[in-house]
């Protein structure tokens, strides 16, 4: 229980000498827990987010060999058919970093399971002692943007019949019903690693920050009631968000790296097609990246200035407090000096350490896809 808020019902129990177990276990059964929804959708791709002492080895070894397997097997299609397509050399190159760059993230999040686990448990018992209920909004969201992607998907390989029944058949003694579910298993796993791989990620990163966003809001308006810990306060929170940059800033890094590899590959096809060649899915695919751009920069913005704001709520709380008290800013009140003495002015959700994501990000990348597009028309 944290310090700042009062148990409730505290004068029919004493919820002091009761074991924090039984609080987290009666809590939970008030409510869902949605990060743990999210991050069992990683187990789809075989990362299991949970506990270092509770990890099922057997199903991290299998985990491992599917997914490495069918990477393998899926980029080597998908090289091959590129080398006997007729296209320009620069999106044969976009397609083959798009391709490493699901490789690389899929190790980034296997490497970082457990701090991803250590962030979403941290978050869920802040949940559980500010009395913060499960909102339906995630899901409706992660339904939207999964059916959305799953469909652009499907019409993609219908159009392109990367994974023929015919060509597989031929290969297996042409045996239609077994071609026909190698097909089925190989177009699965193509969309889901190359595509599925990188959205849940967005929406795991996403859902995490908009639970630290509930969080502020929450404290906030415990605030303004009764603020009796400030630096315990703002030690929780910042804690919090040091376990969200921990666990998934390197991968966001890779994230925004394949989206921005994706606006590029649309915009030297669009620039192409001035020229006698395009494929309309770059569109689709260019929208939607760019929506689960946007998102993932927004919601980190946000966090960072309620962040912002909420250390200056508290600091001008603990400056009238002085002021009512009459005492000075050198006093040695260890509760004010420990606030005063933290160095970070603002804190920033960032993308491995290399830039802030904020809504000047938004700017910048629009402002080097337009130098770029022109560029490459001028080569043209």
């Amino acid at each position: 229980m944290l310090p700042f808020i009062k148990p409730k019902h505290a004068d029919k129990r004493k919820a002091k000498s009761q074991p924090r177990r039984l609080v987290c276990v009666r809590a939970k059964k008030q409510q869902v827990n949605v990060l743990t929804f999210y991050t069992k959708l990683l187990g789809l791709v075989g990362i299991f987010i949970t506990d270092r002492l509770q990890e099922n080895k057997l199903f991290k070894t299998l985990g491992m060999i599917l997914f490495n397997s069918f990477w393998t097997i899926i980029s080597y299609k998908h090289i091959s058919s590129m080398m006997i397509q007729e296209k320009d050399l620069d999106l044969k190159i976009f397609i083959f970093l798009e391709h490493f760059s699901c490789f690389v993230l899929w190790w980034i999040l296997f490497f970082k399971r457990f701090r991803i686990h250590e962030c979403a448990s941290y978050l869920h018992l802040l949940r559980i002692d500010l009395g913060i209920k499960s909102s339906p909004r995630y899901h409706f969201l992660v339904i939207a943007i999964n059916t959305i992607v799953f469909c652009l998907c499907i019409i993609n390989n219908l159009d392109i019949h990367e994974w023929s029944p015919h060509e597989i058949g031929e290969s297996l003694g042409n045996n239609p019903q077994l071609s026909s579910v190698l097909h089925l298993i190989f177009d699965s796993a193509d969309v889901l690693i190359h595509h599925g791989l990188p959205f849940i990620t967005s929406l795991v990163y996403i859902v995490l920050c908009f639970e630290i966003n509930q969080l502020l809001t929450r404290l906030s308006k415990i605030c303004k009631k009764n603020l009796s810990n400030e630096n315990m306060l703002w030690t929780s929170l910042l804690k919090a968000t040091v376990r969200l940059e921990n666990g998934m800033s390197m991968a966001i890094f890779i994230f925004l790296f394949r989206c921005l590899v994706e606006f590029l590959c649309t915009l030297t096809a669009i620039i192409d097609y001035l020229f006698g060649t395009f494929e309309e899915m770059y569109i689709a695919f260019f929208l939607l990246m760019a929506v689960m751009f946007s998102l993932i920069v927004s919601a980190a913005d946000v966090v960072g200035k309620r962040h912002s704001d909420f250390k200056k709520y508290i600091l001008k709380s603990i400056l009238r407090k002085m002021k009512e008290n009459h005492t000075h800013p050198n006093s040695t009140n260890n509760q004010y000096v420990l606030f005063l003495e933290i160095k970070e002015d603002d804190v920033s959700i960032t993308a491995w350490k290399i830039f802030i994501l904020d809504r000047r990000l938004l700017l910048s990348t629009t402002a080097s896809l337009l130098t770029y597009g022109i560029l490459l028309y001028q080569m043209k």
